[in-house]
């Protein structure tokens, strides 16, 4: 059964433009974290602060982003997601899968968990380094370390 609206559908917008996604590029992240945009045909002149509905970091800038308009106004913009380019190989991607009750997050070079002044990174060599102020192992059963060689302080 298909849906319809008893609303009124119209492309037709306030601005009357902008009624689907359009290919912009990253221009920046500002002070505050906040995506900046720019895009074809911007009636702004400038790049614009966006919304986004993905998580984005300053490796990303300069990267091609699709754009929805709130409310079709081209003032708005909000980001739903990254192009990936076709130069990148399949093995080079960064991915998450839940598995049940398992989340499996892979990356080609490094995985870093960060929050204030700690840090857990993971890299491709094996490496992984665990920073912070205080760090804490704590266990109810044994609590081993073990490698070729243990060195403490």
């Amino acid at each position: 059964m298909k849906y319809v609206s008893s609303r009124k559908m119209s492309h037709e917008t306030t601005s009357g433009k902008y009624p689907s996604a359009v290919v912009g590029v990253l221009t920046a992240l500002n002070v505050d974290g906040l995506p900046v945009v720019d895009y074809p045909d911007n009636p702004a002149g400038e790049a614009l602060v966006a919304r986004t509905t993905v998580a984005l970091s300053e490796n990303q800038i300069g990267c091609e982003v699709v754009l929805v308009f709130a409310g079709g106004n081209p003032d708005l913009p909000i980001i739903i997601g990254v192009m990936k380019s076709n130069t990148q190989s399949s093995d080079a991607d960064d991915e998450h899968v839940m598995e049940g009750d398992r989340l499996i997050i892979t990356a080609a070079r490094e995985l870093l968990i960060e929050c204030g002044r700690s840090s857990i990174a993971l890299t491709r060599a094996g490496k992984i380094i665990i920073r912070g102020e205080y760090v804490i192992s704590r266990s109810r059963g044994v609590n081993r370390i073990q490698g070729a060689s243990v060195q403490l302080n």
